[in-house]
């Protein structure tokens, strides 16, 4: 039942995130002279030791998930009403640091 479980979840996030972020990117594409203006996406996969993962399922163990919608957010901002801070010489802190110069040098030279 879990395995199904997940599965439905993993549906309604491609309907719900992936569809229309690829619709969106398909429109530009056609509309903008990608050349001058060029997209820039990311995706983040790396599942560490905080997700949103236990929020949006209210804490019950209903199936492993990789990085879900929002983890970005954990490694770009602090937020420790919500997850403790990364210990500084563990694989969340690198990664912290090297997606956090990731977008500031999209935000410096686009």
């Amino acid at each position: 039942m879990k395995n199904l479980f997940v599965c439905l979840l993993q549906c309604i996030s491609d309907r719900g995130f992936h569809h229309p972020y690829y619709n969106a990117i398909r429109a530009y594409v056609h509309t903008v002279d990608v050349k001058k203006y060029p997209v820039y996406l990311y995706k983040l996969s790396y599942k560490g030791d905080h997700s949103f993962t236990s929020i949006y399922t209210g804490g019950v163990p209903i199936g492993e998930f990789d990085a879900v919608h929002c983890d970005d957010l954990i490694y770009t901002f602090r937020a420790p009403v919500i997850f403790a801070d990364f210990k500084e010489d563990s694989a969340d802190a690198a990664l912290a640091a090297h997606f956090s110069r990731n977008l500031v040098h999209f935000v410096k030279y686009g």
